[in-house]
């Protein structure tokens, strides 16, 4: 299921749902999914920070659309580190979907935005 960052085409104008309803849903979401079994709070956190930590590296230099594109790489490495989790039954279905969301980071905004709605799921995420 896509998550609908932006309310329009131009993405200049975020969804005012993101980081309340919409982040308190696929949280909720997340906990019901018990196969393989909920992802544990350590777990959840790994992935967050994680991103945050790539987040910060582009944020400390001064041309941050071109970092961007040099770390965008490891931001979608995510994907394949949800993957593996999963397979060793140590994230469930729900969050593999969610974190495979970083597929549709484009820029620099597109980033911070998910790693805000991220922030709000583990705020609403109650394992």
């Amino acid at each position: 299921m896509a998550i609908e960052f932006y309310v329009d085409s131009e993405k200049k104008v975020v969804n005012p749902e993101l980081f309340s309803s919409v982040a308190q849903r696929i949280a909720k979401e997340i906990e019901e999914d018990r196969k393989p079994k909920s992802p544990e709070n350590h777990q959840v956190r790994r992935f967050y920070e994680d991103l945050l930590s790539i987040r910060r590296r582009i944020e400390r230099v001064d041309d941050e659309e071109e970092e961007f594109k040099r770390q965008l790489p490891y931001i979608r490495m995510a994907q394949a580190k949800a993957a593996y989790a999963f397979r060793r039954r140590n994230i469930n279905r729900r969050f593999q979907e969610f974190i495979e969301e970083v597929a549709r980071i484009e820029t620099m905004k597109d980033f911070r935005v998910f790693c805000t709605l991220f922030e709000a799921v583990i705020a609403f995420y109650r394992r």
